[in-house]
């Protein structure tokens, strides 16, 4: 991400501050506090502002449609038409602030169409890396010679803020598993290996 911001048109961030008021003009009030995992799922504080920008990220890197991201949510409390009204409200809010959020680093930079040259590109913990973050690695390693990916899909933990395991596991090229740890004692890896049996999307 740190990549991308040194790459665009320098603008501040978004400050609390914005975020308030973005709620104010919107109706929906923004706390600021962020979304948590429970063993239900997802769940989120009672601001219906902090909520809907939780699904704009979302949309925005994972690169899908209000309908994929709601019908993924438990219990969602917006319409696909209202996540839609409040994606395009925000995108004027920003533009009319001329501020960026976190997602606009990335969406920026492709925009601008820059590519730098870079002959080797490592990327590490992929199994966290959202389809937009995808298009950045993609992007910066058209021209290189090599690209080395590191990742276990086994440990992707965000998921809720558009990590996307499948990206890692589906993706193209000369595989390695490092089948050894170095790092755990058996008995320890036994237990962890029984919990990770019950994950669905794995390599």
């Amino acid at each position: 991400r740190s990549l991308c911001y040194r790459r665009i048109p320098r603008k501040q961030m978004l400050s609390y501050q914005d975020y308030k008021l973005l709620g104010e003009l919107s109706s929906y009030p923004i706390s600021g506090s962020v979304a948590y995992s429970n063993k239900d799922g997802m769940s989120y504080n009672n601001n219906a502002g902090d909520i809907i920008l939780t699904y704009d990220s979302l949309k925005r890197n994972l690169k899908a449609s209000s309908e994929d991201i709601l019908s993924s949510q438990l219990n969602a409390r917006v319409t696909p038409e209202e996540l839609d009204q409040f994606t395009e409200f925000y995108r004027q809010f920003r533009e009319q602030k001329n501020k960026y959020d976190f997602s606009d680093q990335l969406e920026q930079y492709l925009a601008q169409g820059i590519r730098p040259y870079f002959e080797y590109v490592f990327v590490d913990e992929a199994q966290d890396l959202s389809p937009l973050q995808w298009d950045i690695i993609d992007f910066i390693s058209k021209d290189a010679k090599e690209v080395f990916v590191a990742g276990d899909d086994k440990q992707s933990i965000f998921k809720f803020a558009g990590g996307d395991p499948s990206s890692l596991i589906n993706r193209q090229g000369n595989r390695v598993v490092l089948d050894t740890s170095y790092r755990l004692p058996q008995p320890v890896l036994n237990y962890a290996e029984r919990v990770a049996e019950q994950i669905k999307e794995k390599q």
